[in-house]
């Protein structure tokens, strides 16, 4: 998150309304009136400026664009930060829903369902921003989510938003019921999927810490530093 300062108007407007009294009492066809309403209605300016700053606010900082050197795969990237916003907005919508009471007659199941479904989501996102950010730090493990990036992640997304979908239509029928109870099922299967993606992008650096310490066990029983050595 980067701050952003929002210039405060009443500075503007106090400067202009300078002007406008000054037009009342002072020449203003004369150069010397010009050049006194100039300076009264810029210290004007300068004194509310002090008085009202304005305001400062957080926004998210702009994510820069991930160079791999193949133009395809900067494309499936950058579609792929798409999704992942996509399945924040679905977040959204989801735990709006999922606060709502139940309409009367309605099955407590299908909070539950939404419920159950928002918490996998909630490891979706997650494990994809985990993902991007390692990408972004190491732009050559890229080719190690072309197909998540170009298959799984965008399917994700057409099955949450039609999930969203058929859980706003007013007494829905058995199949598409039977669809929303699909997902609800397979919502963590598919947060699972996420979270071994981005295991295999660390595949390589557990491999090597393993060794290293399997090394370093070995070499300090050699030299008697351990209590299994004595």
């Amino acid at each position: 998150m980067v701050e952003r300062r929002i210039r405060s108007v009443v500075p503007l407007y106090a400067a202009g309304a300078v002007w406008i009294i000054c037009g009342l009492i002072i020449p203003l066809y004369t150069l010397w009136g010009i050049l006194l309403t100039a300076v009264l209605s810029a210290a004007v300016y300068l004194i509310c400026g002090k008085l009202f700053p304005g305001q400062v606010e957080l926004v998210p900082e702009k994510e820069k664009p991930i160079d791999t050197g193949d133009a395809k795969l900067n494309q499936a990237l950058e579609a792929g930060r798409s999704d992942v916003n996509a399945l924040k907005e679905i977040r959204g919508q989801l735990a709006e829903s999922s606060g709502e009471k139940p309409a009367k007659g309605a099955a407590s199941e299908n909070i539950q369902g939404r419920t159950a479904v928002l918490a996998a989501l909630e490891r979706m996102i997650k494990a994809a921003e985990a993902i991007f950010a390692e990408i972004s730090a190491k732009p050559d493990k890229a080719p190690m989510v072309r197909k998540f990036m170009e298959y799984y992640l965008p399917n994700v997304v057409k099955i949450l938003t039609s999930y969203v979908k058929m859980n706003r239509i007013a007494g829905s029928g058995d199949n598409t019921k039977e669809l929303s109870a699909s997902v609800e099922k397979n919502a963590p299967m598919m947060a699972e999927a996420f979270e071994k993606q981005l295991d295999g992008l660390y595949l390589d650096e557990m491999l090597d810490i393993t060794t290293d310490i399997t090394v370093l066990e070995h070499m300090m029983k050699g030299d008697g530093l351990t209590d299994e050595a004595m």
